[in-house]
């Protein structure tokens, strides 16, 4: 998909957001569930504000958007942390994950953010 967006013009970025996990075992498509679930909010949030904020070398952080196919959760999390994205873009992904303490809230709690 960030190559896709990135034929069209976009300015698209691809972070690592399970970086710190990568001592547990990966599959062939990315971080494990258990490596979803251990990490914290506010470690996750803080991650994708540095990849915005840092890493758009020349890109419009004035456009900016996020999207994921697994990470629905995500999605709703960092859009209700940064008021400034302009779009969310979630593909599939659980919107009801039961409350934990490195996840305290889903994205229905987060929607009146």
């Amino acid at each position: 998909m960030t190559r896709r967006l990135g034929a069209l013009g976009a300015f698209a970025v691809a972070p690592d957001i399970y970086f710190r996990s990568a001592t547990l075992p990966k599959s062939r498509t990315g971080a494990t569930d258990a490596a979803r679930q251990q990490q914290p909010d506010r470690e996750l949030v803080s991650d994708l504000d540095a990849t915005l904020l840092g890493g758009l070398q020349g890109g419009d952080t004035n456009r900016s958007g996020s999207s994921a196919f697994a990470g629905r959760r995500t999605v709703w999390l960092y859009a209700a942390h940064n008021a400034s994205l302009k779009a969310g873009v979630a593909f599939y992904g659980s919107l009801m994950d039961p409350p934990s303490a490195a996840m305290p809230k889903n994205a229905f709690d987060l929607a009146t953010r």
